[in-house]
């Protein structure tokens, strides 16, 4: 794998392919598929990084609709909403397209208002007149 400060969101979206079309193989069946594609020339070294989170990202939204398969349910037409840094919501949101899910939005400023809310039951701060 080579580092580069370009992302290819193509490369990424074929790590996610990858894995939701896995069938019954897991993550460590199709993670070395990143360093075989990357021997035969069909990944460049840049796009290594992308197809392998595809992949990590990947193996877990199919996961999460085999679980909600047992509820007779799935990821397509679901309303989610993401906590964290945008870039990497942003590769939650198309990946999770690829599962059917097109409503996924990020939380602003979640993390600052959970650590907020914990610090006031806590009694670590007292309550303020400002809100975050």
């Amino acid at each position: 794998m080579r580092a580069t400060d370009h992302q290819d969101m193509d490369a990424f979206i074929r790590g996610v392919d990858t894995a939701k079309d896995a069938g019954h193989a897991g993550l460590l069946a199709t993670i070395f598929s990143t360093r075989t594609l990357g021997l035969t020339g069909q990944l460049k070294q840049e796009q290594q990084a992308d197809y392998l989170s595809g992949l990590l990202i990947g193996h877990e939204l199919r996961g999460l609709n085999e679980v909600l398969a047992r509820e007779q349910a799935d990821l397509a037409g679901k309303v989610l909403r993401l906590i964290g840094n945008d870039a990497l919501c942003e590769r939650y949101r198309h990946a999770l397209a690829r599962f059917g899910c097109h409503d996924a939005r990020t939380v602003a400023h979640a993390t600052e208002r959970g650590l907020h809310r914990i610090a006031l039951q806590a009694g670590l701060i007292q309550p303020s007149a400002g809100r975050i």
